[in-house]
């Protein structure tokens, strides 16, 4: 269990000022008008910040809790348009709300 804590501690660390996925950006480009979005498996919340930045509302959600790691990139008025579940265990992922 301590490797597996330390191995996810290591990919958070490594991945949250990792530039978003190739396909959020194409995503973005398209002029899509805004509105609600959820990143299932956040991680360190590379897609879900920029997706916020541009506009949207997101539903983070990840096994782990990095609700903090995320919301310490995004100003006041971003942390409005962000909500944080940490519900991937145990079937949860059933219970969330948007």
């Amino acid at each position: 269990m301590v490797v597996i804590k330390m191995e996810n501690e290591k990919f958070y660390k490594n991945t949250k000022y990792a530039p978003q996925n190739k396909m959020v950006t194409r995503f973005i480009k398209m002029n899509v008008t805004t509105g609600k979005a959820i990143d299932l498996g956040c991680g360190a919340g590379r897609d879900t910040v920029y997706l916020i930045k541009n506009g949207w509302d997101v539903l983070a959600i990840d096994r782990v809790d990095t609700e903090k790691i995320i919301v310490n990139q995004l100003n006041q008025e971003e942390q409005k348009r962000f909500r944080f579940e940490n519900k991937i265990r145990n079937n949860q992922l059933g219970s969330c709300k948007f």
